[in-house]
């Protein structure tokens, strides 16, 4: 799948942006821009794994470089959120909108930690609602946080 982004501010211009499944070229940008984003990060051969799965797709938005992507699992008719990121510089620019829009599955659903609250906001104004909370999910420095489990049916 491709998908071009073209966001035009009234006073400027952006290039286009380019949604395309990632390669094995991909690995090494995606791993680094996951530990740019995200606390708890994984290993080149997390993302090996899922690009070799038959069951798993990452999505990446690309600008001459890599800004954003979406790891997912799909079975049947339901998408399971991994993880999505976007570089710091290119937040509340869309592109995560876009990604989640990449998603063709009539049922999604995430995990998101409780106290996230753009992300949180992110995903309701996509139509994904609370269907559960898992209690102490997260470990960080300061304690213990819930998952929250949204869900979105299309």
């Amino acid at each position: 799948m491709v998908l071009l982004i073209n966001r035009m501010p009234s006073t400027t211009f952006k290039p286009l942006m380019k949604i395309r499944t990632a390669t094995h070229d991909d690995i090494a940008a995606i791993a680094a821009l996951h530990r740019a984003c995200l606390e708890k990060t994984w290993n080149t051969d997390s993302f090996e794994h899922f690009i070799s799965s038959t069951h798993h797709a990452i999505e990446i938005v690309e600008n001459k470089e890599i800004i954003g992507f979406l790891i997912t699992q799909t079975l049947d008719a339901e998408t399971e959120i991994i993880s999505l990121a976007v570089s710091l510089t290119h937040r509340r620019q869309h592109i995560a909108s876009a990604l989640l829009n990449s998603i063709s599955t009539p049922s999604c659903f995430l995990e998101v930690r409780a106290d996230n609250a753009p992300a949180i906001a992110l995903y309701q104004h996509h139509g994904f609602t609370e269907t559960g909370r898992r209690k102490d999910y997260y470990t960080t420095p300061e304690g213990k946080i819930d998952a929250l489990i949204l869900k979105r049916i299309s």
